[in-house]
């Protein structure tokens, strides 16, 4: 069962650093087209501070072993 919670968790990440991914880029694009909201400029800053973050307990992760 623990090995079913793992793999759902692993998907879980996978499926939200795609969608993080397509909305940073969607927000990306309407920057350069037009200015951003203040909840678009919010939601810009802090996909960026999560992959950032993601990507640093990785390294963490990685080199800990």
């Amino acid at each position: 069962m623990q090995l079913f919670a793992d793999i759902l968790l692993y998907i879980y990440i996978i499926i939200m650093i795609f969608t993080g991914a397509v909305y940073f880029r969607q927000l990306e694009k309407k920057r350069k087209e037009s200015g951003l909201s203040p909840f678009e400029l919010t939601m810009h800053i802090m996909i960026q501070a999560g992959m950032l973050l993601f990507a640093a307990s990785l390294l963490i992760k990685v080199f800990s072993r």
